[in-house]
């Protein structure tokens, strides 16, 4: 996260994306591999760019770009600004969160 960012800034710390003081991207980083987080990433560039025009404009370009910066981070594990036991915890509780998603998948599917 850059040093600027409000807790009320949409692109760079939405409020919603946060819990206590861990944030979704922190566990993800954190639950992920350099490389999957990578992948991750681009993903949610091509997202915010192909959208861009239909959705949230110049928003959606900006978060792009938070997310190139994300990839271009020099070290990826060094970035996350989560303590060691609240990685695990994050990470556990995005496990949980992709076990409750694929059961209802295959529930409605």
């Amino acid at each position: 996260m850059s040093a600027d960012a409000s807790s009320s800034d949409n692109i760079n710390a939405p409020p919603h994306y946060k819990h206590g003081e861990i944030e979704c991207i922190d566990a993800i980083r954190s639950a992920l591999t350099a490389d999957e987080f990578r992948g991750y990433c681009k993903g949610n560039v091509l997202k915010y760019v192909w959208r861009e025009k239909l959705k949230g404009k110049d928003e959606d370009l900006s978060k792009a770009k938070v997310y190139l910066g994300y990839i271009n981070a020099p070290t990826v594990a060094s970035s996350s600004s989560i303590p060691d036991a609240g990685a695990a915890i994050a990470a556990a509780q995005l496990s949980r969160h992709y076990r409750v998603i694929e059961w209802e998948l295959k529930k409605d599917g």
